[in-house]
């Protein structure tokens, strides 16, 4: 049975099968694919562009997002045949963080993507990765909604 990367994607978050990843423990975390070509590497956030409505641990915050960066490059890798002539594309999610850390209406507002078809892919799979992970709780009956910016770039060999 061929699986596409989505579909791996869908299977770790069932809890179903492990992948190996590397992330780096920066507030600006990056993964980079080591593998043969086509490689990849994901920019999430940054202190200077992320944006917090409501009082929440930002650290924490980062950290469960950086925990789920391999996760969301597979988003970028599922679509990299379909790209435009960009090698860059930048995602930004709005998230609402409820009771229990839980991620409520996750909602793409910006994709610089301007394939359709690679845009609602891409963007499809990232609010169903980000829907699934746990944030840290908010203060007691507080629901936090932040904006986080993801930055996708297409390593091409020369």
């Amino acid at each position: 049975m061929n699986q596409t990367k989505f579909d791996i994607a869908r299977t770790f978050i069932s809890g179903l099968a492990l992948l190996s990843f590397t992330a780096c423990s920066t507030p600006s975390a990056s993964v980079d694919n080591t593998s043969e070509a086509p490689q990849f590497s994901i920019i999430a956030g940054g202190e200077d562009t992320e944006m917090y409505d409501g009082e929440i641990n930002k650290e924490s915050v980062r950290r469960s997002i950086r925990g789920r960066l391999h996760l969301l490059k597979l988003c970028y890798e599922n679509v990299s045949s379909q790209l435009d002539d960009s090698d860059k594309t930048k995602v930004v999610a709005r998230i609402e963080i409820h009771k229990g850390g839980d991620a409520r209406n996750v909602r793409i507002i910006e994709n610089t993507q301007t394939n359709g078809a690679a845009n609602e892919k891409l963007s499809e799979c990232l609010v169903e990765i980000l829907s699934a992970t746990k944030f840290p709780s908010p203060p007691t009956g507080k629901v936090v909604q932040i904006v986080y910016p993801f930055h996708f770039q297409l390593k091409r060999s020369r």
